[in-house]
């Protein structure tokens, strides 16, 4: 029953986390449903979708189900009628301390 508990409390703790936009290593937070994205200088950044893809390139990030594309664009990884469209990269805004 007591791992139990602590199990519960450890799950309760990570999705708090994720949901209220902390970046691991707890010591930054992108706001609203924005998510984290390492830069390249090690900290993070915050994309302006929620559930983001981070690009590659680390400066750079895409909507949920995208992929980024060496164009700039991100696409559909889902093959339905959307696998055509393509949106536009954000970029990444660094988090000011």
């Amino acid at each position: 029953m007591r791992t139990l508990l602590l199990s519960f409390v450890i799950f309760a703790l990570i999705i708090t986390e994720a949901e209220s936009g902390i970046c691991p290593g707890f010591t930054e937070q992108c706001i609203g449903e924005q998510t984290c994205c390492l830069l390249k200088s090690g900290t993070y950044g915050c994309c302006p979708y929620a559930n983001a893809v981070c690009c590659e390139d680390d400066f750079h990030c895409c909507p949920t189900a995208t992929q980024c594309m060496s164009s700039g664009d991100c696409e559909r990884t889902r093959n339905d009628i959307f696998k055509m469209m393509r949106l536009p990269m954000k970029l990444i805004r660094p988090l000011n301390k």
